[in-house]
């Protein structure tokens, strides 16, 4: 792969992207919620070329959500093995010591969450500290409409 393209893009990435972990209501859930790990970002239509690159340099599944309106491109890495492939191709071109322990969290993440296993309550205890964590080393402010997750691991401690 090129470098210097790969360079560029991460150096896109870290300016205009997250790496996270959505901690969603549902009651369908042993204890009433999820966890979504997400790669989102946003480009401006102006742009376009960026999107096509990252497309071209990194084979994931991609979310794309054009806001015409606003010209602007929302694009979301939902599925595990897209969020490990983006993140593996592009992690040795991270520069920000953020960034970077952003990665080092999301792997961690996903040793803990292994595919299609339930999840005992020490290791969602786990789990949510490294949203947590994820949620500190965020650039733009708190959502207020964000589960509260020293809440959450309140509750499950009380869990039998």
């Amino acid at each position: 792969m090129d470098t210097q393209t790969l360079n560029w893009l991460a150096g896109i990435f870290e300016g205009e992207g997250t790496i996270t972990i959505n901690v969603e209501k549902d009651r369908h859930r042993r204890y009433s919620f999820r966890l979504s790990p997400r790669i989102m970002f946003t480009i401006s239509l102006k742009d376009e070329y960026a999107i096509k690159l990252f497309e071209e340099h990194i084979p994931v599944k991609w979310f794309k959500n054009y806001k015409k309106e606003k010209g602007i491109a929302r694009i979301v890495i939902k599925e595990r093995e897209s969020i490990i492939t983006f993140l593996s191709i592009l992690s040795p071109f991270f520069r920000l010591p953020t960034t970077k322990r952003k990665v080092e969290l999301m792997m961690k993440f996903f040793e803990i969450v292994k595919r299609y296993k339930r999840l005992s309550k020490e290791e969602l205890i786990q789990a949510l500290l490294i949203v947590k964590e994820l949620r500190k080393l965020q650039k733009r402010t708190q959502n207020t409409k964000k589960m509260d997750v020293d809440t959450l691991i309140e509750e499950l401690h009380r869990v039998p």
